[in-house]
């Protein structure tokens, strides 16, 4: 039987200083249901001149189900419009539920200050490897000289952005109280951050984006200053860091990794007689000097790049590297198929060659079978240590897979796949 709606349940306390334990009047007390069904998305008080609040919730929900609720407070500085203490969440580990009895709640809030994250929006944070924004993003708090989290009272938040659920945030080895469950419902703007005030931090921001060259996720971790420096503000201060810089050193430094693997690829293709002068020249000029470029621009040799310049790495410098890069790749990739296509081609070409030059000088059935069995090796050996389509066959990694224009997907088969060493043997042998 469904229980009263109008039954409740209590929570009641008192929100002091961390450090001087003196009240603090004013302060925001936000319940939000953490399970249970309302039209009513939140419920809100405030403090008293003695640092006291109480609320009463709905201990039922809309359909008689028994509710939960998290509890934030925070605290805006009336002068300035400004959140003056780093905000704090009980529980501070929602994946065990949340309040559902009456009880006393108390916080001790540390003063703070205010960081704006720029880009505001999730949607134009950007990564080289990625066509589309992050699925979710985390920004963290650590100590400057320890690198560690901050040692602050349980329940203050230490999670800011648009984090992913708790599952992820647990196997990231990421904990704390989370300011998602407040921004989420139009509370809290989502690109900012309150970090301690007189306390040197800096912030860690953590991106999940799709990779569209492996197709996986790829997890970027940025540490991030304030011009060059940790943080450190006093309490009730704002400033605004921009982090497209980092993100941008991100991408130059993926674009850095690129560069060398397809340096190995052009080396390993010279060793298997490609000649591959011009790509070098075009690596060069179209990747690593546009790579160099973009370096140049940001911090630490360019402490604080403009607008204008910040624009100039990303669309002159890393998307034309990246665009010269996939070019560059797909030339590779062109030359490799085709010689691995001569090579298996050639033997029986030159095989119908050899029978051809041999009918063409004799009318003898022997001489003309001699000529054949003669010139075909005469011609594929030395094809076979000059050409390199013949290095690439016979390696043996090579694989050879047979699915004529896609037919075997229409119906039902399954593409063939022959090592390549074996394929080009028993071409050779069908040949002959």
């Amino acid at each position: 039987m469904a229980q009263s709606n109008e039954e409740s349940l209590r929570i009641y306390g008192k929100v002091v200083d961390y450090y001087t334990s003196k009240p603090i009047y004013n302060a925001t007390i936000i319940a939000i249901p953490w399970r249970g069904s309302f039209e009513q998305r939140y419920f809100i008080t405030y403090t008293d001149s003695e640092g006291f609040y109480e609320i009463a919730l709905p201990m039922y929900d809309l359909y008689g189900l028994r509710c939960e609720y998290l509890v934030y407070v925070l605290h805006t500085n009336a002068s300035t419009g400004l959140i003056d203490y780093v905000p704090a969440l009980y529980p501070e580990d929602v994946s065990k539920g949340g309040i559902k009895d009456s009880m006393e709640l108390s916080f001790n809030l540390v003063p703070g200050a205010v960081v704006e994250i720029y880009p505001k929006r999730r949607a134009d944070m950007w990564y080289i490897l990625s066509k589309s924004a992050p699925s979710w993003y985390i920004i963290t708090l650590v100590d400057s000289s320890t690198f560690e989290a901050p040692t602050l009272p349980n329940g203050t938040v230490i999670i800011y952005g648009e984090p992913p659920v708790h599952s992820v945030k647990k196997r990231l080895g990421i904990m704390g109280a989370d300011i998602q469950y407040l921004s989420s419902r139009g509370l809290f703007v989502k690109n900012m951050v309150i970090v301690p005030a007189d306390t040197s931090v800096y912030l860690v921001a953590k991106m999940q984006f799709l990779n569209e060259r492996t197709k996986r996720k790829d997890i970027l971790s940025m540490l991030i200053g304030f011009q060059g420096k940790p943080i450190k503000l006093r309490k009730g201060e704002r400033i605004l860091v921009d982090i497209r810089s980092e993100m941008y050193k991100v991408s130059a430094d993926t674009l850095e990794t690129l560069t060398r693997n397809l340096e190995e690829k052009l080396a390993q293709a010279e060793q298997e007689g490609f000649y591959v002068g011009a790509e070098r020249e075009d690596l060069q000029r179209g990747v690593v000097q546009n790579v160099e470029a973009a370096k140049n621009l940001l911090p630490p040799l360019n402490p604080s790049p403009s607008e204008r310049e910040l624009d100039a790495v990303r669309f002159q410098y890393l998307e034309e590297a990246y665009y010269s890069l996939r070019l560059l790749e797909n030339r590779l990739g062109i030359m490799r198929a085709l010689a691995q296509s001569h090579a298996t081609f050639y033997p029986p070409f030159f095989a119908v060659f050899s029978i051809a030059i041999g009918s063409f000088l004799f009318e003898d059935t022997k001489k003309k079978l001699i000529t054949t069995l003669v010139l075909d090796p005469l011609i594929i050996i030395p094809l076979y240590y000059i050409h390199p389509g013949f290095s690439i066959i016979m390696n043996p990694q090579c694989k050879i897979v047979f699915d004529i224009f896609g037919l075997g997907k229409v119906f039902g088969f399954k593409a063939v796949t022959v090592q390549g060493n074996l394929f080009f043997i028993a071409v050779i042998i069908a040949s002959i």
